[in-house]
């Protein structure tokens, strides 16, 4: 999206050039020929090429050109248009703007827009009859702008339907292409004026969240919230087809992406934010916050008005989830979810043609005749606490303290516009907001004339367009606000007057039209008044240059054109990486395995994998773990069962852990190990590795660890790691990457090390040669030494990408060479190429490749129906299947305990 005015006028400027350019690819041919002699094959060569270059670089210049002369055309039409025309309708104010067309790309292709509100207001008349009117706004503009699209629009109607009136209420709505949302009103009072309006409004407006008694807890607010989110879903599922691309609203509905993401897991969602989003530091004040953000992850593409709100975004996603980001992306659960900005616009046509009616043509003339000798400045604002109301009245007052010579020459006319009556916040700033403007007329005013005309009601569509014609400035303050597009219809009604618009610089349009306004901190009551007199002292030649400038934007960045590039940018975007993502593991398929099979073996890892990863510096006194230590128990007692835990930590707390259970455990990523249970032997390998490098590693290790508050090294025998999962992880994820540089350039410059990484939580350096594919193999040659070899393996374990290698041993089809007695560890190439396709229908494990795969030579070795090897969490692995947490894996092991199995000798 092209958001900065400027970049269009660097456009204009470039294309200005293209009719006189010097060069062309055949100049470039003759220049470069005095450079080499080419054979008479090299010379076609460098002769087709040149004209290929040359051809799509004509077309590339020619499109480019195209489209400045069209927009220049647009432009132009607007500034000529003076037509009547009727504004019956929702559509007829959105025509003329521009043709948005959609390529034969989108054709079959159909829009399912979900916002709180129905684009129709639903009413009854006088005998009790259900009726619509169709609403304005910016969204709603914005949509229906969109030329030759298939869109149905999904929302709450406004109102509570009895329910045997909903039916009828359905088909009135059916026939404006809409479908309802029915809430009762308790529901909407707990979600839309309870969790929406009382917690996230105010949160993502930089304001604190309410904590005053209204005799409904944040608990049941946050239910609601679900609740009412959750009935949305319902509604999009039952009109979802498979081509359909989903976009969902504002602050409202942010649980929806996930919820959706879980009935339909292709489904193309996108999710745009009318709002601020606040930085991340303010936005952790939310309890919800991590539910929230994981829901908008769900989605394919996130949109906000700016990149700052963008930013913000992708910001909290690294703090509140430890996520890998981009600038323009956040990496989650194995896909890339793009973040960007899209800037909202208005449909200026509707006013420039609003302007030529009579009856706005009436009310200029009465307004001219009532300020007659007057200067007018306009505010236009909700009545809420966003919108700076007492600021501007404190900076107009101090305006009248300093610049006397203007009492009597000039009028504020202030809308403010009824909001949320009935909430406490909203009914104290009225009372604030009334008892300033009657100070203010007190002081400065007199029997026939008052500084400040104050309106607390809505004005009617053709009187606003007339205030905004003869207002000389527009007083635009919010403390904080999205985007705010009073600026952009003061600009699009004043092409004559050429009036000065104030503008916050806590505005999202104060990124936009910047520079055609005043920008002013509404906090800096000195700085404001003063804005407000070099606004109505400015020169002709100021004002012009201003109002060109946002004119033009304006009339290029319009509502339409936003919807269009969304919905564009929706339609190109990929968020899932497909076949690398693992399917979920079929629980029930290995429940019924297990009872069919006579020898198994089971390979987990240990943090992460049986104890949640976050609980590890306490897990000795964890009740998690005895649950854990029975269950293995259970597992382990079984005769047909070898049950092994491979773990990264010293072989001393690894037993500590793990004392008492009869498993197989492999310690420092199998330096150490013991066959058998508490009885048993360890063996060791640590007399065979070099270990010479520690000591420099140590103290790199130790220097990050002073310059990264809340990371910590933990050493062991044969290795060394720096964890960082509890730093700030923005800072955490620069320091990761110099410490790598660090360890590269120095002590590991050819030493037999590697170092591991695992999945923004930790670095360690370890022997070449020591991972949890060591352990697989480990393992593998003793039972197969044995007599022992199982005929079902079940490999699970939250690895890191080089430990997934234990995954490529089990069960790569291309990896035939790895089921081998040999310790060398598998390269990129042949672990990378086993990642599967997204399940059949179904899920089922049938599907999978590995059914063909030949057993020649490794006939001990489990085959493919019976081998599942599983990775923690959704994302991408080199692995057969994904679980959920390391909960599901106990559940999964509770289930496997009660099956009834025969051992066969």
């Amino acid at each position: 999206v092209e958001m900065p005015p400027n970049t269009h006028d660097n456009r204009s400027s470039v294309s200005e050039d293209i009719p006189d350019r010097p060069h062309s690819a055949h100049n470039l041919a003759e220049e470069a020929s005095g450079l080499f002699k080419p054979t008479a094959f090299e010379a076609v060569v460098v002769a087709e090429s040149m004209e290929t270059m040359e051809e799509k670089m004509s077309k590339k210049l020619q499109g480019e050109l195209t489209m400045l002369l069209k927009e220049q055309e647009h432009l132009d039409h607007i500034k000529k248009l003076r037509v009547h025309k009727s504004l019956n309708s929702a559509e007829s104010s959105t025509s003329s703007v521009r043709s948005l067309r959609l390529d034969d790309d989108f054709e079959g292709r159909r829009l399912i827009c979900i916002s709180n509100r129905l684009p129709v207001s639903l009413t009854r008349n006088s005998e009790g009859k259900w009726q619509m009117k169709k609403s304005s706004g910016g969204l709603v503009s914005a949509m229906l702008g969109i030329k030759d699209l298939d869109m149905l629009w999904i929302g709450w109607p406004g109102t509570e339907v009895p329910e045997d009136e909903q039916e009828e209420v359905k088909q009135l709505l059916k026939e404006q292409g809409c479908v309802p949302v029915f809430l009762s009103n308790q529901t909407v009072d707990h979600f839309y004026n309870g969790f929406s309006n009382n917690v996230l409004w105010p949160l993502f407006h930089y304001l604190n969240i309410p904590v005053g008694d209204s005799g409904v807890s944040k608990a049941e607010e946050w239910e609601a919230y679900k609740d009412a989110n959750r009935a949305f879903v319902d509604v999009v599922m039952r009109e979802y087809i498979e081509s359909d691309l989903v976009w969902v609203h504002d602050y409202q509905l942010m649980m929806m992406p996930k919820m959706l993401r879980e009935a339909k897991e292709f489904m193309k969602i996108g999710w745009f934010l009318h709002t601020p989003f606040p930085s991340s530091e303010v936005y952790r004040l939310l309890p919800q916050r991590q539910e929230i953000i994981e829901s908008l992850l769900s989605a394919d593409l996130l949109g906000f008005h700016i990149y700052d709100y963008a930013r913000h975004f992708i910001s909290a996603c690294q703090k509140v989830l430890g996520c890998e980001s981009g600038p323009t992306g956040v990496h989650y659960e194995g896909r890339y979810i793009a973040v960007e900005a899209f800037p909202i616009g208005i449909d200026p046509t509707k006013f420039v043609e609003e302007l030529e009616t009579a009856a706005v043509k009436e009310k200029v003339e009465s307004y001219k005749r009532k300020f007659e000798g007057k200067v007018v400045i306009l505010g236009v604002d909700r009545l809420d606490y966003t919108k700076g109301l007492p600021q501007k009245l404190l900076a107009m007052e101090r305006f009248l303290e300093t610049h006397p010579e203007w009492r009597h020459k000039v009028n504020l006319v202030q809308i403010a516009v009824p909001s949320r009556g009935s909430i406490d916040e909203y009914q104290k700033l009225a009372r604030q907001v009334h008892e300033l403007v009657g100070r203010i007329n007190g002081r400065f005013g007199s029997v026939d004339d008052s500084p400040i005309h104050y309106l607390h009601q809505s004005v009617p569509f053709p009187e606003l367009c007339a205030l905004y014609k003869i207002a000389s400035a527009a007083l635009v303050t919010p403390v904080r606000d999205g985007m705010n597009l009073v600026s952009y219809e003061y600009i699009a009604c004043q092409e004559e007057n050429h009036g000065v618009l104030i503008l916050s610089e806590f505005a999202g349009a104060a990124q936009s039209i910047g520079s055609a306004s005043l920008l002013v901190n509404p906090w800096n009551t000195d700085d404001l008044a003063e804005a407000i007199h070099h606004a109505l002292t400015a020169d002709k030649d100021e004002k012009v240059a201003r109002h060109n400038h946002g004119f033009k934007y304006i009339s290029t960045f319009t509502s339409q054109y936003w919807a269009s590039s969304f919905f564009r940018r929706l339609f190109e975007v990929e968020s899932f990486t497909g076949a690398d993502i693992p399917p979920p593991l079929p629980v029930n398929e290995v429940v019924t395995r297990y009872g069919e099979t006579k020898r198994r073996l089971f390979m987990f890892g240990a943090l992460g994998t049986l104890v949640k990863l976050s609980d590890f510096r306490n897990v000795s006194q964890s009740k998690v773990v005895e649950d854990v230590k029975n269950t293995l128990t259970r597992l382990a007692t079984d005769p047909a069962n070898t049950v092994v835990i491979c773990s990264s930590r010293s072989k001393e707390k690894v037993e500590s852990w793990l004392k008492d259970v009869p498993v197989w455990l492999f310690a420092e990523n199998g330096a150490f190990r013991r066959y058998g249970g508490p009885d048993t032997e360890w063996t060791s390998v640590v007399d065979q590795l070099d270990l010479s490098w520690k000591e420099e590693v140590r103290d790199i290790f130790r220097y990050f660890e002073q310059r990264t508050p809340g990371s910590f090294v933990e050493e062991q025998e044969t290795h060394i790691s720096w964890h960082w999962r509890t730093a700030d992880k923005a800072f955490a994820q620069v320091q990761a990457h110099d410490l790598q540089m660090h360890l590269w350039a120095g002590p590991l410059c050819n030493q037999p090390v590697e170092i591991n990484s695992h999945s923004n939580q930790s670095i360690q350096v370890r022997p070449a040669g020591l991972s949890k594919l060591t352990c697989a193999q480990a393992v593998m040659d003793k039972l197969r030494s044995d007599g022992n070899m199982p005929d079902m393996v079940v490999c699970m374990g939250d690895f890191s990408s080089k430990d997934e290698d234990a995954f490529v041993f089990f069960d790569a089809p291309n990896a035939l060479d790895l089921r081998s007695h040999s310790r060398e560890v598998p390269s990129e190439e042949s672990s990378s190429s086993c990642r599967r396709s997204p399940p059949q229908k179904g899920g089922m494990k049938k599907s999978r490749s590995l059914q063909s795969l030949s057993m020649k030579g490794f006939d001990d070795m489990p085959d493919a129906e019976s081998t599942y090897t599983c990775c923690l969490g959704r994302r991408v692995a080199n692995s057969g299947y994904h679980i959920n947490t390391h909960t599901d894996v106990i559940d999964l092991l509770h289930q496997l305990v009660e099956v009834p199995t025969t051992f066969v000798e």
